[in-house]
């Protein structure tokens, strides 16, 4: 499937300079006649939407890609005591699939709380069962569409791990733009997202896997991999309001931690 995508990326550019469609990607015209999104695609194939989440579960897990690196490449505790009372803050995982990334943060800081949020069926296939009675108190999953307004309102962190760089820009401003009623003064977005490097600062081995990853983004979704310039410009695309925090990446992680906080104008 994906040397297909590949092969026919050339002819997809060519019949759609500029597209961001996902339905007008290499993808797409690989698989007529009814030429799919990816994601349209799997919905009629469960038996490789199963073996793509589970791929994409053990890719997520690997030792470059483990939560590890988000545990402690952001100040979680810094959230610890700040909610009502002093009580721990809480963190809404948008997009986080059946919940591994808040399970594991959950694991080590047991004053915050979490709501894990994505599509009805992928939440239906959350381990909460399994899950330690302590972590699964303190971790809510819902079902809701990263598309429309945040219901939870006033959280400390809105975590996206992996998820905007499936994304076209234009998806991405109107996902971050979802975010902004829930927002308060000083509220955080945390991405754990790739971050192209200059070209040649790093490995040769990490810069192929990196601009691999940017042409499967390609091919797929017409979506890519971004710079740190990229994301600091589809925050302020999103909105003026956001707060530039920066970009770091933990020893180790193929992944980096991207912040901006909140802050309406009455607050400056």
């Amino acid at each position: 499937m994906t040397i297909l995508n590949v092969k026919q990326t050339p002819t997809a550019l060519r019949k759609w300079p500029n597209a961001t469609d996902p339905a007008q990607t290499g993808f797409s015209l690989s698989q007529p006649p009814t030429h799919p999104t990816f994601f349209q695609y799997l919905t009629t194939q469960p038996d490789r939407a199963r073996v793509f989440a589970s791929a994409m579960s053990t890719y997520s897990t690997g030792p470059e890609n483990d939560v590890s690196h988000l545990r402690d490449g952001y100040d979680w505790a810094s959230i610890c005591g700040s909610g009502a009372g002093g009580g721990g803050g809480v963190v809404v995982d948008v997009g986080g699939s059946t919940g591994y990334v808040s399970l594991a943060l959950a694991q080590t800081f047991p004053a915050l709380r979490f709501v894990v949020q994505d599509t009805a069926p992928t939440i239906a296939q959350a381990p909460a069962a399994t899950a330690p009675p302590g972590e699964h108190s303190r971790v809510q999953f819902m079902a809701h569409d990263f598309f429309a307004d945040q219901p939870v309102h006033g959280a400390d962190v809105y975590l996206l791990r992996m998820v905007l760089h499936d994304f076209g820009d234009a998806d991405c401003v109107r996902i971050l733009r979802a975010l902004v009623p829930a927002l308060r003064d000083g509220g955080r977005v945390v991405l754990n997202e790739f971050c192209l490097p200059e070209p040649g600062s790093v490995g040769l081995l990490e810069e192929k896997h990196i601009r691999t990853m940017d042409m499967n983004m390609l091919s797929l979704f017409n979506s890519r991999e971004r710079d740190a310039a990229d994301w600091r410009a589809l925050f302020a695309q999103a909105d003026p309001r956001f707060r530039w925090r920066g970009v770091t990446k933990p020893a180790g992680s193929n992944l980096s931690v991207i912040q901006v906080s909140w802050s309406s104008p009455s607050a400056e």
